[in-house]
């Protein structure tokens, strides 16, 4: 099929899936100078998303189909020798491959020459997808200070709220140290089930996108980051731990006397 609005494309294979492991022997004939039409077996079927196979007769309202033949395949159909139209180099420098393909296009300008980098374009592809991956990355970011912060908001909450209770505590026999590991405690349990909470969803929602992705790109597979999560884990839990410190150290420091009396 070619662009939007374009005729339908004359060459159609029916009963024939993209799922399937083999093609059916398919032959086409095509009409080469003379007129006379030469028989080729079809090997496969290009997909409209390869930048190689751009019906350009059907986006200019011709309906016609574009055929990837070989070198010899095509002399035998013209009936004489064609001169090749482009070239690939292996180079032995492959950080030099932006400067020579300047130097040939300023080398043959007459000729219209147009030298391509194919490394330097999957860079720059690969490039705006990095920089779109770390833009969602650091709203992510983002989200996980912002909880952090909100969780030593509400310790810091808890204590003047719990004044009254941390004093009973403090009065039944409850040492400092064990009030301050008590805030810690319950601070350490918010925030490893949040993690818990995260790491389902992120989980969850990555396998579904893959998979989904993976149905139109052969070869995608699904890889967890492991050392990544361990460092954003560890990183956050510790973080969550610091925020709540200076509150349930503050718990500790409560007096029974001060705290009773205050609630008189």
């Amino acid at each position: 099929s070619g662009p939007p609005g374009a005729p339908e494309s004359p060459f159609q294979l029916e009963g024939v899936s993209e799922n399937d492991d083999a093609l059916p022997e398919t032959h086409v004939e095509i009409a080469g100078p003379s007129g006379e039409p030469a028989r080729f077996r079809v090997i496969g079927v290009v997909d409209d998303g390869a930048f190689f196979s751009g019906d350009f007769a059907a986006a200019a309202g011709e309906p016609e189909v574009t055929v990837i033949a070989g070198q010899r395949a095509l002399e035998e159909l013209a009936g004489t020798d064609l001169p090749l139209l482009g070239y690939d180099f292996a180079l032995r420098d492959p950080s030099r491959a932006e400067d020579l393909a300047i130097a040939l296009e300023d080398e043959f300008v007459e000729n219209g020459l147009q030298a391509i980098d194919f490394g330097g374009t999957l860079r720059q592809f690969n490039s705006a997808n990095t920089t779109f991956f770390r833009l969602l990355q650091g709203f992510m970011g983002l989200g996980l200070v912002v909880g952090i912060a909100a969780l030593g908001v509400i310790a810091a909450r808890s204590v003047v709220e719990r004044r009254v209770q941390i004093g009973v505590l403090r009065a039944v026999g409850f040492r400092a140290g064990m009030v301050q590991f008590a805030f810690l405690l319950e601070s350490s349990f918010i925030a490893l089930l949040g993690v818990a909470v995260g790491l389902a969803l992120g989980f969850g929602l990555s396998v579904g996108i893959v998979n989904e992705i993976g149905e139109t790109t052969p070869g995608l597979t699904f890889r967890v980051p492991w050392i990544t999560i361990a460092i954003v884990v560890g990183v956050g839990f510790f973080a969550s731990l610091l925020t709540t410190y200076l509150p349930a150290r503050q718990a500790s420091r409560i007096y029974p006397a001060e705290a009773l009396r205050s609630d008189e």
